[in-house]
């Protein structure tokens, strides 16, 4: 991730936050969607690196708008409340996922996954054209 991050940071910047991040959220959904059909050593490495390439979209790219939302007396409070939604989703998700997983056949989780992104995305989308052409994330 880190080698691509950067050179792909700079290519990305005309785009808009919210639409890089829907891209991110897509490349995530067919990630985890993989997962639940794919067998094999090879797949399995081609399902992690479209996961990663999300992440690289996604991650950095949210971070950048929520510094960028926020106001300079306040960016350290939105980057601290950003942090712990990110953090409450990391501890959640085992949870969710190992009782899922339990319940109900595993490939059930990387569908529901691939789901739960793909309407993410399109929020993501939906967000970006309702917002004035002024605001401070419509465009990078």
């Amino acid at each position: 991730g880190a080698v691509v991050q950067y050179p792909l940071t700079r290519k990305l910047r005309r785009f808009p936050y919210l639409k890089i991040m829907a891209a991110g959220s897509l490349l995530y959904a067919l990630g985890f969607g993989m997962l639940g059909f794919i067998s094999g050593y090879t797949m399995f490495l081609v399902a992690f690196l479209i996961i990663a390439l999300g992440q690289v979209l996604f991650y950095p790219t949210s971070q950048a708008m929520v510094g960028k939302m926020a106001s300079e007396d306040l960016r350290g409070r939105y980057m601290a409340v950003a942090g712990i939604a990110w953090s409450l989703q990391v501890m959640t998700a085992p949870l969710l996922g190992g009782y899922l997983m339990d319940t109900y056949d595993p490939k059930v989780i990387w569908y529901l996954a691939a789901i739960v992104l793909i309407v993410v995305a399109i929020s993501k989308l939906v967000l970006q054209s309702r917002l004035p052409k002024d605001s401070r994330i419509a465009s990078q």
